[in-house]
């Protein structure tokens, strides 16, 4: 979360939420956050490991239908995490910072 925490502050308006922040509500969160802050995409992550090794999975999500638009995934054993970090979401997720 730190790493893309700070690699996430170079693009304005994008805050980094976790899973923590919203509770145990069993309702999806989606919905709510577009209609009470009016946000319009999320970036949803997860650690997977795969054959021992371990990886950031990011998908970029509509917020208001809740339906993944973009896909992107990360090892996490490289050297440079930050910089593979934003590749990742600016040429596989299209952020514009």
């Amino acid at each position: 979360d730190r790493v893309l925490r700070e690699v996430l502050r170079t693009y304005p308006g994008v805050n980094l939420l976790s899973r923590n922040a919203l509770g145990n509500d069993q309702q999806h969160p989606l919905p709510y956050l577009y209609r009470e802050f009016d946000v319009h995409w999320i970036i949803e992550s997860r650690v997977t490991r795969i054959a021992g090794q371990e990886f950031v999975e990011l998908s970029l999500v509509d917020a208001q239908t809740g339906v993944e638009q973009r896909a992107a995934s990360v090892r996490l054993d490289n050297n440079n995490l930050p910089a593979i970090l934003l590749r990742a979401l600016d040429q596989e997720l299209v952020l514009v910072r």
